[in-house]
């Protein structure tokens, strides 16, 4: 929780700040999902794109991003169900996508979900943990990169979120 409210403060003060490189995303995709490995019997997988490579990110900001979107693919999908990560080369981005097979949304849920202290309050839901911080922190951490975030959601069916981040020139 202080993690989570010292972050909030810092990017509405303006004060955080990214520092761009080239990563290799593929590598940072492969690591995280590493420490992610055999929670709960679930497989998690890559599908990623071998002409992918470099990408012009911040590697902290973007660990952080792709541990909170599977963090919470785990959280909110049935215990076992796969978590699925891709990463595609979109033009001038790359896209990253975190696929999961939880509950899904309602229509009215959806648009509240990248907003500050927003919890889904339903009952199947209850038993998940959080600040309701997470995703407000995710989006503007892709959106300091120069990317994009949204997501595609089928109640009772899972989630996918996408999010695109520039591709490294040279």
């Amino acid at each position: 929780l202080i993690d989570d409210l010292l972050a909030v403060a810092r990017l509405e003060s303006g004060t955080l700040v990214v520092r761009r490189e080239e990563v290799d995303l593929p590598r940072l995709v492969s690591d995280v999902l590493g420490s992610f490995a055999e929670q709960d019997g679930r497989e998690f997988r890559a599908d990623l794109d071998r002409s992918l490579t470099a990408v012009s990110a911040d590697a902290d900001k973007l660990v952080q991003v792709l541990t909170n979107l599977i963090s919470n693919a785990v959280k909110y999908s049935p215990e076992g169900s796969p978590v699925l990560v891709r990463a595609r080369r979109n033009g001038a981005t790359a896209e990253v996508s975190v696929e999961d097979r939880g509950p899904g949304l309602t229509d009215e849920e959806i648009g509240k979900l990248f907003g500050r202290f927003v919890r889904i309050d339903r009952a199947d839901l209850r038993r998940v943990g959080g600040t309701g911080l997470g995703l407000y922190i995710t989006k503007s951490l892709v959106e300091m990169q120069g990317g994009q975030i949204w997501f595609e959601s089928e109640y009772r069916k899972g989630t996918t979120f996408h999010f695109t981040i520039p591709v490294a020139e040279g």
